[in-house]
Formats: structure tokens, C-alpha cells, sequence
């Protein structure tokens, strides 16, 4: 169903992590200058939730309106019901090159954003596979346990090398700490960044 939606009213898709990857101002530059000599054309895909709308993707586009136009100003949008699983595929899949990025980032961005909303990390799986996910997992829980910084895992190319990395950080801790296999995922309790599910009860 298309509908005219205002601007204020249409939040980003909630796996985009503008920390850490904030979006990028001169290509917004770019979109506004388009938007000026051409118009905007193009619509959003979003889902309702609430009284508010989640956008899919462009987030560019979207940053590049909200230069140009007031937050009450009405843009066309296509809207259906999307699942999460959908959302974070959309994302992950769909117009996701503005960055240099490896498959080890997209993954922990994913599952960063899968455990801070409270969703199944088993949607992540479905993008990366359940091995990946794994990996992934022991890699978020030996920083949030203080035997690595971030940084450090981030620095990973391949989910080989990340698994190396983070069993190397904790062998250097004198812990043994097991690989979550996918029926321990469950859906996390809490939706702060700091509840994976997976360090619940230790």
C-alpha cells in the first residue's frame, strides 16, 4: 500500500548502526544537490510500527530530505508487513556497499543489532550462516567478558581468523569458554547491548 508519510515520522531500519557506521555527508550532499535539479522520485519501503514507520534502507536519501525539507513535509512511501527477519535481511542485502566493510563486521553489526532489539540471532543465520553466527557469538562474548577489545575482533578479515582471534584471547585469559551452538540462541531477555543471551546464569 503506498501512502504519503511525514518525515518526521519515518525512524531508521533498527540494525543500522550509526556509531559505527555513521552515514556519510557528502554523499548525502550529493543526494540533495540530485533532489534540487531533478526532484525526489523515489519511494521509500518502510513497515508501521506503532505510530510510527521503519525504513528498509536509504538512509541516505532519507538524511539528504530531512536537509532540504521540514520535518511535517510528506514524502510517498510503499508500506507492508515486514518481518524482523526481512528488516535485517533488507538491510544487510539491499544497497549496503556505501561502506568498505568485511563479512566480519556486516556479522557483528547484525548480531549486535539482533541482541540489542531483543530479536532471535537465529535470523542472523539465515544471512550467515550457522557456523559464522557461532563464531560470532564466543567473538561478541570475550569482549563483553573483558579479554579483548573490540577493535581487536574487528580487525578479523574471515570468520577463520576471527575464530582464531577469539581463542586466542581466551587462552590468554585461562578460561575456557565454549562455542554456543544455535539451540543455546534463544531469543534475548534483555534489550540492553550488555544481555547477550548466551551469558545469562554465568
Amino acid at each position: 500500500m503506498r501512502q504519503l508519510i511525514a518525515l518526521k515520522d519515518i525512524k531508521p531500519n533498527p540494525h543500522k548502526n550509526f556509531d559505527k557506521f555513521p552515514i556519510d555527508p557528502i554523499r548525502v550532499a550529493s543526494i540533495v544537490e540530485s533532489i534540487k535539479a531533478t526532484s525526489f522520485w523515489d519511494n521509500f519501503l518502510v513497515r508501521k510500527v506503532g505510530d510510527a514507520y521503519e525504513l528498509t534502507d536509504g538512509h541516505i536519501r532519507l538524511a539528504a530530505l530531512n536537509q532540504l525539507y521540514p520535518p511535517e513535509h510528506e514524502v510517498e512511501c510503499t508500506v507492508k508487513d515486514i518481518s524482523d527477519a526481512d528488516m535485517l535481511k533488507i538491510y544487510f542485502l539491499a544497497n549496503n556497499q556505501q561502506y568498505v566493510r568485511t563479512e566480519v563486521s556486516r556479522l557483528l553489526e547484525a548480531l549486535e543489532g539482533a541482541i540489542k532489539h531483543g530479536n532471535d540471532v537465529t535470523l542472523v543465520s539465515d544471512i550467515f550462516g550457522e557456523k559464522a553466527v557461532t563464531i560470532g557469538l564466543a567473538a561478541l562474548d570475550a569482549v563483553k567478558r573483558h579479554r579483548c577489545p573490540h577493535e581487536y575482533i574487528d580487525g578479523a578479515e574471515t570468520f577463520s581468523e576471527l575464530d582464531a582471534r577469539t581463542k586466542r584471547a581466551n587462552d590468554t585469559s585461562k578460561s575456557n569458554l565454549p562455542l554456543w551452538e544455535p539451540q543455546n540462541w534463544g531469543r534475548c531477555e534483555s534489550r540492553d547491548t550488555t544481555g547477550y543471551p548466551f551469558s545469562k546464569g554465568q
